[in-house]
């Protein structure tokens, strides 16, 4: 009979194989128009992080050293941190880029190929959106269309709110809850690919075309100083202003020319 600890192992080593397997299938991300934001310090620039490489450690430890005896007089040992893993894409090409991702200067264009749950991370989980259900199962929250949709536009720095200013602000103001422009997410289209880093039939995604963020966004009718257009009056007040039209509207032409 099989022990906790037995099926704890064996847990580990099914999620294992299947963390290598989704890291193993790969996607074909193109930029279709170009990136008109510089949140990277360079206009057009799109850059997409999935980690950091292993940390190294300046030094091999002893072979007689034990995990349960600390050693106050060993010399603290140096760590050189992970590079970033970094997947860059630009509508015009950028050549002899430099970034830390590199010790050397490479090029980018408007395609890259990176590991599917990394465009996952980005994009979001779009291969689970019609998902055929077994009978009996239940739909996850989490893969439906809406929610991968709040977690994509916040992971691109989230919908561009209305403008205030704070000598015109006004508490709980339904305008500063108004949404004027789309997340800074690039237009891209994304294509699986096989093991043989072949597209695959029919797999191309358009996240741009899936979300509808523009129709999330109203005009931003606002922008003009809201002190120009807004005015306060008591009830009294706005009964005599229409009282006063209303004499004008009413008084005859001739009268009015005397």
């Amino acid at each position: 009979m099989a022990t906790l600890e037995d099926k704890i192992r064996e847990d580990h080593e099914r999620q294992m194989r299947q963390l290598v397997a989704e890291r193993a299938k790969m996607v074909r991300v193109t930029l279709l128009e170009e990136y008109a934001y510089d949140h990277f310090g360079t206009w057009g620039l799109v850059t997409m992080r999935d980690g950091s490489t292993e940390a190294r450690v300046v030094g091999q430890a002893r072979e007689a050293d034990d995990d349960e005896v600390i050693d106050l007089t060993r010399r603290q040992r140096a760590v050189i941190p992970g590079r970033p893993i970094h997947y860059h894409l630009s509508l015009e090409g950028i050549e002899n880029m430099r970034c830390s991702c590199q010790d050397e200067p490479f090029s980018i264009d408007k395609t890259i190929i990176m590991p599917l749950p990394a465009a996952q991370r980005y994009f979001g989980y779009w291969t689970k959106f019609n998902k055929i259900l077994a009978p009996g199962e239940v739909a996850n929250t989490e893969d439906t269309v809406e929610w991968q949709k709040k977690l994509v536009a916040a992971t691109w720095f989230g919908y561009k709110k209305r403008p205030r200013d704070r000598s015109n602000y006004v508490g709980d103001d339904w305008r500063t809850l108004e949404s004027t422009a789309p997340p800074a997410m690039p237009k891209v289209e994304i294509h699986r690919l096989d093991t043989q880093f072949r597209k695959i039939p029919n797999s191309e995604f358009r996240p741009w075309d899936v979300y509808k963020f523009e129709n999330d966004c109203v005009p931003d009718r606002w922008a003009v100083d809201p002190k120009q257009k807004i005015m306060s009056f008591t009830e009294d007040q706005f009964r005599e202003a229409i009282a006063a039209e209303l004499a004008k509207l009413t008084q005859p032409q001739g009268r009015a020319a005397k």
